[in-house]
C-alpha cells in the first residue's frame, strides 16, 4: 500500500471510509465471506455487554430473515460467553 510494495485485506465498505487517490481497492469475489463472532469471558458480563449482545442477535436474525445473511447457514446467533 506504500510505494507499490504492500497490500492488505480489508472488510467491505472500507473504500468509502478510507477513500484516497493513492490507494486502489479491489474486491475479492471468489472467497467465502468473513465470519465474525462476539464473545466475552463467562462471568464477565454486564448490562452493557448483554444489551450489545442482544442487538447482535437481533441483527443476525434480521439478516437471516431477509436473505442478506451470507454465513452459509451455520447455526448460532453470533454472540455468547467464551468458555475455556
Amino acid at each position: 500500500m506504500v510505494a507499490d510494495r504492500a497490500g492488505g485485506v480489508r472488510i467491505g465498505g472500507q473504500d468509502r471510509v478510507y477513500a484516497r487517490p493513492d490507494l486502489s481497492w479491489v474486491p475479492l469475489t471468489d472467497v467465502e465471506p468473513l465470519r465474525v463472532a462476539l464473545a466475552w469471558y463467562e462471568g464477565a458480563s454486564s448490562p452493557l455487554v448483554r444489551g450489545f449482545a442482544e442487538v447482535v442477535r437481533e441483527l443476525a436474525a434480521a439478516l437471516r430473515e431477509d436473505g442478506t445473511d451470507r454465513s452459509g447457514g451455520e447455526s448460532g446467533d453470533g454472540a455468547g460467553p467464551a468458555t475455556g
